[in-house]
């Protein structure tokens, strides 16, 4: 599908509205968002460069807790165009922390992240990016989530926002029933995003509350 903008945005294939593909406007600025001419209210292309109204007026969105202010930064590396709060994207671990910002986790495989946080290659590679919240896998079957929807080629949403379909029978939430790490059975602690499940001692962390 024929695309516009500039380069930082090319990475955005599907409408940051809807999300969904096709024919995308591209904004222009800080943000290198993606939308539909008719999710923005448009019957044609604009003239000119197009900046977005988030662009324009200054005031971003969260990626994370959705909600618009002026205290959100963007991640500092150059072709990423999401802003957060910092308290926000530093819950999810893959975040780096750096001088006067961070870099998102977005430009880290989650599941090489947690399996080697020092892993240099969780950075590289082809990722594919939840279109909700700074979630990111290498785009193979090893690494990517069970319960991932694939929207486009560099476009998915994460388990994270799993919701049961209603009145279909047996669309739900399920875990294994062994441990991912030593891969017995037993007493188990069930990830509430993925099929993930672990024993207690071997994450070597005491039980969460919820």
């Amino acid at each position: 599908q024929p695309e516009r903008g500039g380069g930082a945005a090319m990475k955005e294939n599907v409408c940051q509205i809807c999300e969904s593909p096709g024919e995308l406007l591209l904004c222009e600025s800080q943000c290198c968002g993606a939308f539909h001419l008719k999710c923005l209210g448009l019957s044609q292309m604009p003239e000119g460069k197009f900046i977005c109204k988030e662009c324009s007026t200054g005031i971003h969105t969260c990626f994370v807790c959705k909600k618009n202010d002026s205290d959100v930064k963007r991640c500092q590396l150059p072709l990423c165009g999401k802003y957060y709060h910092e308290e926000c994207v530093l819950k999810y671990p893959p975040t780096v922390a750096q001088y006067r910002g961070f870099r998102c986790s977005l430009h880290i495989c989650l599941s090489c992240h947690i399996a080697n946080p020092t892993n240099v290659s969780a950075s590289k590679g082809r990722l594919m990016r939840c279109v909700r919240c700074p979630v990111a896998y290498h785009a193979n079957d090893f690494c990517m989530a069970a319960g991932t929807v694939i929207l486009a080629s560099n476009s998915i949403i994460c388990p994270n926002h799993f919701s049961a379909r209603k009145r279909c029978k047996n669309h739900e939430h399920v875990n294994v029933s062994w441990c991912f790490v030593c891969s017995e059975g037993g007493s188990l602690l069930c990830c509430e995003s993925c099929p993930a499940s672990f024993h207690r001692d071997c994450l070597n962390i005491d039980m969460p509350k919820g």
